[in-house]
């Protein structure tokens, strides 16, 4: 976190750079995605290389909107669900 921002960084080759207001999320942990909040409807943004990495934002079945960095798409990610607009 820096200036009140919430920074999500993927670095590499073709990195993923995106920062939101501190204000606007909602809360954050690590889980099993595909548990805790169900199946990935809907990648609104981001970058993966299939089965090894993934981060971005997501829109899930229940219209929850949240960024999930994941480097093992079915196990744990680290999860920042944002405030619904």
């Amino acid at each position: 976190m820096e200036n009140d921002l919430v920074k999500i960084v993927m670095p590499g080759l073709i990195s993923f750079r995106e920062s939101v207001s501190r204000s606007e999320v909602k809360e954050t942990y690590i889980c099993e995605v595909s548990k805790c909040i169900g199946a990935f409807y809907l990648r609104l943004y981001g970058l993966s290389v299939p089965g090894i990495i993934a981060v971005g934002l997501f829109r899930f079945s229940k219209g929850i909107e949240a960024y999930v960095a994941s480097v093992k798409p079915l196990g744990e990610n680290i999860v920042a669900k944002i405030h619904e607009k």
